[in-house]
């Protein structure tokens, strides 16, 4: 993420703590909460285990100029990793999400978010990137301003990095072209060069680098060669004990040639690694 995105900012990564509410809105810091899906610290190159031919200039720049953990844990995947943040919960404490018509989840309890609370003390609060946390994600009571994507079956959402149908400010589904990171950073800024009357905080949250492994096209190939990556004895399929869900959820997703994404990802395991590596990229920019 370039610095110009973060200038004047405070970046949250990973805790944050609100403003005191007898601050005037000129003295309260705007604040930008960045979230990615699904990935490892071992594609920060700030970090000592990360593998030693990845490269992330400005994370890494971040991580120099702020705080950097390495002790800090959330839920490893997907949906329950945003749940836990969002609601400061552990993942035995989020009963209300109910997924047993996964890729769909109905919110079967009403959970606090700490965006709430920041809108409750006259922030201007705003969602742009993945949801998948329930049908309902509250524009216009949670959120002043969102532009979501809400990772449901079948073809209603289009796909997670390419053809996408988003939501904007709580409308129908518009199709979009262009590759989701950028367009998620783009929206982001956006947002954040608006003349604002109020202290905002903006929740972005990105779907990189979550399965199927899709960098943009600018950064296809851009790890390739890169290892050694040892190959682990029990990690191909099959695996029959695995819910019905967790085999079959890729052909929600066809590729632009028709070809379902399981089907096309196919691949050794190094380079599926480059591959999750490579869509790292967009993000760092």
């Amino acid at each position: 993420m370039k610095a110009k995105l973060m200038k004047s900012n405070l970046i949250l990564l990973f805790g944050l703590t609100l403003a005191g509410s007898c601050l005037s809105y000129a003295d309260r810091p705007n604040i930008l909460f960045i979230f990615t899906d699904d990935q490892s610290h071992r594609t920060v190159s700030a970090y000592e285990d990360a593998r030693p031919w990845i490269t992330t200039p400005h994370i890494d720049q971040l991580a120099e100029q702020g705080i950097r953990f390495k002790h800090a844990f959330a839920g490893p995947w997907c949906a329950p990793s945003r749940a836990m943040v969002l609601t400061g919960r552990y993942l035995h404490g989020i009963e209300g999400l109910d997924f047993t018509d996964y890729p769909n989840i109905r919110q079967t309890e009403q959970f606090r978010m700490w965006p709430e609370v920041f809108r409750e003390n006259g922030y201007t609060t705003a969602i742009i990137g993945k949801w998948h946390l329930a049908s309902d994600y509250r524009h216009g009571q949670v959120w002043d301003h969102s532009i979501i994507w809400e990772r449901l079956g079948g073809e209603k959402p289009g796909n997670y990095y390419r053809n996408q149908k988003l939501r904007f400010d709580g409308g129908d589904y518009t199709p979009v072209g262009g590759h989701s990171t950028d367009n998620y950073t783009r929206y982001a800024r956006n947002f954040i060069k608006r003349k604002h009357e109020k202290p905002w905080m903006l929740w972005l949250c990105y779907d990189a680098v979550h399965a199927p492994f899709t960098p943009a096209d600018r950064h296809n190939g851009a790890y390739n060669g890169a290892g050694p990556i040892p190959v682990p004895k029990d990690i191909y399929p099959p695996r029959p004990t695995k819910p019905h869900y967790m085999q079959d959820y890729a052909m929600f997703y066809p590729g632009p040639d028709g070809v379902p994404v399981d089907e096309r990802q196919k691949l050794p395991l190094p380079e599926l690694v480059q591959k999750y590596n490579s869509g790292v990229f967009s993000i760092d920019e």
